[in-house]
C-alpha cells in the first residue's frame, strides 16, 4: 500500500526494506505487531479480542497463538505486572528483530 502511494513497485519497496531492516516484510510487519500488543498490554486495560482486530488478525485466537509462539507467553498473561517468564519463554529474535 505504501509503494503504491509512492508510485513504487511493492518488489523495489520489499527490496529496500529487507536491505535498510534486515528482514523481509513479513517479519517486520510481525515484529511490529507485537511490539504494538506489548505496549497496549502494558498501558491499556484493551482485550485481546479488541487488540487482535486493530491488529488486523482474523480473530483473537489466531492473535493470541502468534503472539504466544513470538513472545514467549500469551497474551492474557502479559499483561500482569511482575509476570515471570520461564526459560524457555525468553525473548525471541525474528530475522534479527528482537520480539
Amino acid at each position: 500500500m505504501c509503494c503504491k502511494s509512492l508510485g513504487l513497485p511493492v518488489t523495489l519497496g520489499k527490496q529496500a526494506l529487507k536491505e535498510v531492516y534486515v528482514t523481509t516484510f513479513s517479519d517486520f510487519l510481525l515484529a511490529s505487531r507485537i511490539d504494538k500488543a506489548r505496549e497496549w498490554l502494558k498501558a491499556t486495560d484493551m482485550s485481546v479480542e479488541e487488540m487482535a482486530q486493530r491488529l488486523q488478525y482474523r480473530n483473537a485466537q489466531n492473535f493470541s497463538r502468534t503472539f504466544k509462539k513470538a513472545a514467549g507467553l500469551p497474551a492474557n498473561t502479559s499483561r500482569k505486572p511482575g509476570a515471570k517468564r520461564s526459560r524457555t519463554q525468553k525473548r525471541t529474535r525474528i530475522n534479527g528483530m528482537r520480539v
